[in-house]
């Protein structure tokens, strides 16, 4: 519900409201606790390990048995009376009471839940603040809580763990990039286009405007996204200030914008088993077209791109010169490509989409061959669902040549060469077979390669 009124009416730019909502998140956080008459900080990093472990022994349906841990995952995870009074402590005696970490949880996880809604709604009212680092706190001793000098998506993160609810974690970064980049493109509709002088308009209408006209004219067409996040882009070099009377929490620069992406990113990943759904296919695919956006630091978009969807824009490769944005490109759009084949689950034309990524990915100068070549064989099994076997061996064979151009350094690691030589086979054997060849199937991992 909350997050439906948040899109009937978005919150103003509020940035000394935000402070205090987080201010006041920080207190409940920073407050002493008393458990088992032992005070001290609340434990949130023991909270989220009892959450974890939960979830584990409960999957495993062994819950009654080891709730209360054993003395050995007492002693390395801090399930102890004494520990939790001195986190510090390296010393560990037999002595030390065990902890139920059930119970510990049960006791204090309204706190971290409480602290979490207020740190939701200081990010409402200011999403740039979010991975703004705050003062220090020089008054904290040794043991502090675990939300000290931490910016205020690092205490989302560290709440919504800490009570069970890691997924809160996830929607409040991507909330904070939609809300960003809303402000942003409030922004451009502010900004007045520049005024074309009546000469100016005769050479235009007889198409002699000069090149910065015409990319100007091209950006204005081009989709709402991609306005924004160019201007994102321009932000590193000319930093957008959306408060004047808060300019070191409401200030924007690209770099800001891109830790952002990727700290979701790392939080995604986390959070990919079916039990634990985060973002929606469409949410996760809009996240990864962002940072595939991103990834170049110069990039040739064509004047047709205006009737382009920002996805096809996005995987517009970076400028031969940009080298380094191009290793990096490649590289995300080989992770996107493994995400749209997940997808390809719920619906095939996200996998006819993977086919083609992954072919890029192969075909690029700008990848280690170890990654072209895992990358040849997830095209493989994109042809394998469409059951276009013949193409599928054709490609396979024509990876003969390359098992022995892979990266030097990559074959003698072993670890992860190995991998891809088992896999191209069991591959090649599973087509052989669909292809009614059994005998040279079976004959496969008998040969010593």
């Amino acid at each position: 519900m909350r997050s439906f009124a948040l899109w009937l009416e978005p919150p103003v730019l509020n940035p000394s409201l935000s402070a205090k909502l987080q201010s006041k998140g920080d207190d409940l956080l920073s407050e002493k606790v008393e458990y088992r008459q032992v005070e001290h900080y609340l434990r949130t990093d023991q909270l989220s390990r009892a959450c974890v472990r939960a979830y584990r022994i409960g999957k495993e349906g062994t819950g009654d048995i080891f709730r209360v841990p054993s003395w050995m995952e007492a002693k390395h995870q801090g399930w102890t009376i004494e520990r939790l009074s001195n986190p510090s402590e390296t010393k560990f005696s037999t002595g030390e009471k065990p902890v139920d970490p059930f119970e510990y949880w049960k006791e204090f996880y309204q706190i971290p839940l409480e602290a979490l809604d207020y740190y939701k709604r200081a990010l409402n009212y200011n999403p740039f603040d979010g991975y703004n680092s705050p003062p220090t706190q020089g008054s904290l001793g040794k043991d502090k809580p675990e939300i000290a000098g931490k910016s205020l998506l690092e205490k989302i993160r560290i709440s919504s763990f800490a009570s069970c609810r890691p997924e809160e974690a996830i929607l409040a970064h991507f909330q904070a990039i939609q809300r960003i980049e809303e402000l942003v493109f409030e922004k451009l509709k502010e900004a007045k286009p520049p005024s074309i002088p009546w000469w100016k308009r005769i050479l235009n209408f007889f198409s002699f405007s000069c090149n910065k006209e015409e990319e100007e004219n091209v950006t204005e067409d081009l989709p709402k996204e991609i306005r924004i996040w160019k201007k994102i882009t321009e932000s590193q070099s000319s930093p957008i200030v959306f408060s004047e009377d808060y300019p070191d929490t409401t200030t924007l620069t690209s770099n800001k914008y891109k830790t952002l992406l990727l700290k979701t990113l790392e939080l995604l990943r986390l959070r990919t088993d079916e039990s634990h759904p985060s973002l929606s296919p469409e949410e996760s695919v809009s996240l990864f077209t962002r940072v595939l956006y991103f990834s170049c630091s110069k990039r040739v978009i064509p004047a047709e791109a205006k009737y382009w969807g920002a996805s096809a824009i996005a995987a517009i490769p970076c400028e031969a010169s940009d080298t380094e944005g191009a290793k990096v490109f490649y590289s995300n759009l080989n992770r996107n490509a493994q995400l749209f084949y997940k997808l390809g689950d719920r619906d095939s034309n996200y996998r006819k989409k993977a086919k083609d990524m992954f072919e890029a990915v192969y075909q690029s100068s700008a990848t280690d061959l170890g990654v072209r070549f895992q990358a040849k064989l997830m095209r493989v099994r994109c042809l394998l669902h469409e059951s276009n076997f013949d193409q599928a061996l054709k490609e396979l064979d024509a990876l003969d040549t390359e098992v022995y151009t892979v990266d030097p350094n990559y074959r003698n690691d072993k670890s992860g060469y190995e991998d891809l030589i088992e896999d191209k086979k069991k591959l090649l054997q599973y087509t052989l077979r669909r292809k009614g060849r059994y005998e040279e199937a079976d004959d496969i991992f008998d040969e010593k390669n």
